[in-house]
């Protein structure tokens, strides 16, 4: 396991995002203890997920530091399983036979969806068995760290990755857009993290940008959680039924404690309980949430 676990906690843009996501927590904690109870619903008369407000774009949300720099030139992903170390190339990926066009839609925890995405890339499990051979039957592993470029981290548990469609993708086309499924090289966007590992099913803080590594660990006493993970987001985030928060009782870690800040508070309520004008006030005001 790599010695850092998350990004650099004193730069201004993580401090935000910590600021705005913490508050969410807390609320979620709050309404937990006033015994409210979520429906029985899992998708809203608009057909998004329960808890969602449309967004018109692939909004950006990431913890990169400020002065974040990343390049494709030579680059790889390590995978490690055990005692075992595999490199793969970005040509590995695309010459993969089971490259695909995707339609899938997006969906961040923090309460926006982005519908109908274009992306191509190929089945995570369909590349690791190539890799690795890893088959189903092998439990010699518990739990997937991916690590980003940026330090960001994400875990999920074994279980999840096989209950859940897990892609590779490195190749994106806005809506208006077609996707050429002979082009030879990636395209997905800088700011959406050039090669990433999504879920249509999860929620977006499970999909690490700029992706240069991959672990699969036997947590046998369950003390690897990736970033969000150690402050209590939820080991899986399911968009349905709404697993954005765990119920974790040791405060592993004390956000409020570390980010002070009264704008990124107000901006943090405004998010949350003004989601449609906190979409629009991105867009003009250009944040990089």
């Amino acid at each position: 396991i790599m010695d850092s676990m998350g990004p650099d906690m004193n730069d201004l843009n993580v401090q935000i995002q910590l600021k705005k996501k913490q508050y969410m927590l807390q609320k979620a904690k709050e309404k937990n203890r006033n015994g409210k109870s979520k429906t029985n619903r899992v998708v809203q008369d608009n057909g998004l997920p329960m808890g969602q407000t449309l967004a018109p774009r692939w909004l950006v949300l990431d913890m990169r530091p400020t002065n974040f720099s990343f390049s494709m030139t030579n680059w790889t992903l390590e995978i490690r399983h055990n005692s075992i170390i595999k490199r793969i190339t970005m040509q590995d990926i695309i010459n993969h036979p089971s490259v695909e066009c995707i339609h899938m839609d997006f969906h961040c925890v923090t309460s926006w969806s982005c519908l109908g995405l274009q992306l191509k890339g190929l089945r995570l499990l369909s590349l690791l068995n190539t890799a690795l051979g890893l088959q189903e039957s092998d439990k010699s592993w518990n739990k997937m760290v991916q690590y980003g470029a940026d330090m960001y981290t994400t875990t999920l548990p074994r279980s999840a990755l096989y209950e859940h469609d897990a892609y590779l993708v490195f190749d994106y086309e806005p809506k208006d857009g077609q996707i050429d499924p002979t082009q030879s090289q990636p395209s997905l966007p800088m700011e959406h993290g050039c090669v990433r590992i999504m879920f249509p099913d999860l929620y977006g803080y499970k999909s690490c940008k700029w992706l240069v590594r991959l672990d699969l660990v036997n947590d046998v006493d369950d003390s690897v959680h990736g970033f969000w993970e150690r402050i209590g987001y939820h080991h899986v985030g399911e968009v349905s039924p709404e697993n954005r928060f765990e119920n974790f009782t040791d405060n592993r870690v004390n956000i409020a404690q570390i980010v002070q800040s009264p704008l990124n508070g107000w901006l943090s309520w405004y998010a949350v309980n003004f989601p449609e004008n906190f979409l629009v006030g991105q867009q003009i005001l250009g944040f990089r949430w």
